[in-house]
């Protein structure tokens, strides 16, 4: 299964931590400090704040992923709900796993190309306005799904109440995932809270990009703030 393996490969990249730190921190050097001067990014502020982009995007990625492939997949296969049950808790979960992807794939190549010198661990990433630029491209039709999905979250929440409640199945289901509480990729992470977190996501990208831009100079400074622009836009 397709998604299986995405899933185990999303668990193997949270767990390689040692990246998020190394990522953007090339090894200093009298030579390097100099030419620091003509990067696009200062390296003051902007590359932990990039770091801080892919890492919480990796966090939303795996939120999904749990609910795909945990959650709805126990609901459908144990639980035995139809389409449209598990559709009333998790709408429009396959479009932000596809757009969600896509993002993240864009961001971890860029890193990739972006390897120094010094070792396959120092990455400075000089242009990341082209690739935030391309995934608000998609305004509208992230208008859409989130639109669709935050306005559905009260209706997930109360109709996932009603089966803890009086769904025999899924309250066995839901106990058996809480007694695997050790499970650290999915500790503390329950059907409610996970509904919470993706509609909170949308509104965290303009605090992200304000801080990248803060530290962003020449082009790549107008990329970003067209950037934020559709995604004021977006949420207004």
């Amino acid at each position: 299964n397709n998604n299986c393996i995405t899933y185990i490969n999303l668990s193997t990249e949270l767990k390689r931590r040692s990246w998020i730190n190394t990522t953007f921190q090339p090894k200093r050097s009298r030579r390097s400090t100099k030419s620091s001067a003509h990067s696009v990014f200062s390296r003051a502020g902007c590359p932990v704040h990039v770091t801080k982009l892919m890492q919480t995007e990796l966090h939303h990625l795996q939120t999904l992923h749990i609910m795909a492939e945990i959650f709805r997949r126990g609901m459908r296969q144990e639980v035995q709900l139809d389409t449209e049950a598990v559709e009333r808790v998790f709408p429009c979960l396959d479009q932000l796993l596809l757009f969600h992807h896509a993002f993240f794939a864009a961001m971890k190549e860029r890193r990739h190309s972006s390897t120094q010198p010094q070792g396959h661990r120092n990455y400075l990433i000089q242009r990341i306005g082209d690739i935030l630029l391309q995934q608000v491209s998609w305004c509208s039709w992230m208008k859409q799904v989130y639109g669709e999905f935050c306005s559905r979250h009260n209706e997930a929440v109360s109709f996932f109440k009603e089966l803890q409640q009086h769904n025999k199945r899924f309250q066995t289901f839901i106990r058996v995932f809480n007694q695997q509480g050790n499970n650290s990729l999915v500790r503390r992470r329950e059907i409610p809270e996970c509904i919470l977190l993706v509609t909170q996501r949308i509104t965290k990208y303009p605090v992200l990009l304000e801080r990248i831009l803060r530290y962003t100079q020449g082009q790549s400074s107008t990329t970003i703030e067209a950037t934020e622009d559709k995604l004021n836009c977006f949420l207004s």
